[in-house]
């Protein structure tokens, strides 16, 4: 990362800590008006958004709320949507640091305006709006998945077999869209490797001071395995990290957890949440799923299973040399600490997520841990 680039990080940061900054982008949840919808919806031969109701919400990385719309009799009678998914920035000042410098709103604003248009095969919430500016300050509209039946995935409950071979069936068919593609050197520039992205060096040492104190914390009870990774992740994170520009690379989503999915009203899995996209090997993904999404029994009897049709899903979709089954699994166990990190953050920084579902991510991801023996499989990596 260039200086100019960790520069422009720390002055994200240091936006997002006040309330209010002079912006004209529209930013929160009442920006998104009447006239607004009325544009971004579609609204045309007199149809018009007359009323628009705020209803339940919650809380994170973004302020996410419902939205009812009401229309005239011309919006009406065209079918035009009556409800919508509104993703604002977040009202708590330390999501909206942590949003800042990692740069959240502005990728999934990119993503909605320059990925989600052509996507296929891929089930993901249409985007009717996306904006952002400095200092987190983002307001993205997007499809109501519930208004066609869609089911938001929770982290806290059981997902099926079938779920989980659906959701390698959409990583297949979103990685084999970008696999390799030139478009990284052009309007896909912004997708960057992960230590380009906004943030990445701060969010590495705040790994570094989390695996120290969560080893640290009394009463955590963390599994042998854990502590043994934790300790060598932390000596030789620098050679791990540069595992993610090693061999193909693809678009991935970059956070997709068990909450972050959802079910169509067909049995399929999609994707919402686009925040983390970047540039990385797909079983980066896979991993990161499997890891802290499953139940310990199903990932245990399965895992093999589900990597098998993740690789098979590749090939189908057109990918001519996608990793070897022996690849794959070497993946598997490298980038697991990653996808530890990752739900271990809720727990070192709590009221990202809420309590119960971190607790859920946790424990799978610390049984997944001491299975793989992944202090072991990262030490073979780097000798």
């Amino acid at each position: 990362m260039t200086v100019v680039a960790n520069l422009r990080s720390l002055g994200e940061g240091l936006l997002a800590v006040p309330p209010w900054i002079p912006t004209t982008t529209p930013h929160r949840v009442t920006d998104a008006t009447a006239e607004l919808l009325t544009r971004a919806l579609g609204g045309s031969d007199g149809a018009q958004v007359e009323a628009v109701e705020l209803t339940s919400g919650t809380s994170g990385t973004t302020d996410r709320r419902r939205l009812v719309v009401r229309w005239n009799e011309r919006g009406t009678a065209a079918g035009l949507p009556t409800s919508v998914f509104v993703k604002s920035t977040p009202s708590a000042v330390k999501n909206r640091v942590i949003s800042a410098v990692t740069g959240l709103g502005v990728t999934e604003t990119n993503f909605y305006r320059t990925c989600r248009p052509t996507l296929q095969d891929v089930p993901s919430p249409w985007c009717y709006f996306a904006a952002s500016g400095h200092g987190a300050r983002h307001l993205v509209v997007l499809e109501d998945i519930t208004a066609s039946g869609g089911i938001p995935g929770v982290l806290s409950r059981d997902c099926t077999l079938a779920f989980a071979e659906s959701l390698m069936d959409a990583f297949a068919a979103l990685h084999a869209q970008f696999w390799e593609s030139p478009k990284f050197a052009t309007e896909l520039s912004w997708v960057t490797p992960l230590s380009s992205r906004v943030g990445f060096r701060a969010l590495a040492w705040q790994f570094r001071k989390m695996r120290t104190a969560l080893c640290g914390r009394a009463g955590l009870d963390l599994p042998d395995e854990v502590h043994r990774m934790c300790e060598f992740v932390n000596a030789h994170d620098h050679d791990l990290y540069g595992r993610w520009e090693v061999g193909p690379q693809t678009l991935i989503h970059g956070d997709s957890h068990l909450g972050n999915t959802f079910e169509t009203a067909d049995g399929r899995a999609g994707l919402l949440d686009w925040q983390i996209v970047h540039r990385a090997p797909g079983m980066r993904e896979v991993t990161y799923s499997l890891v802290w999404s499953l139940p310990v029994a199903l990932r245990r009897e399965h895992e093999g299973h589900l990597i098998n049709r993740y690789l098979d899903g590749l090939t189908a979709h057109g990918v001519t040399t996608p990793p070897t089954n022996e690849e794959a699994w070497r993946d598997y166990r490298l980038f697991a600490f990653d996808a530890w990190d990752s739900i271990a953050f809720g727990v070192y920084l709590p009221g990202m997520q809420a309590e119960s579902e971190v607790n859920a991510g946790f424990n799978r991801a610390n049984a997944a841990i001491a299975d793989l023996k992944v202090a072991d499989a990262l030490a073979d990596y780097v000798s």
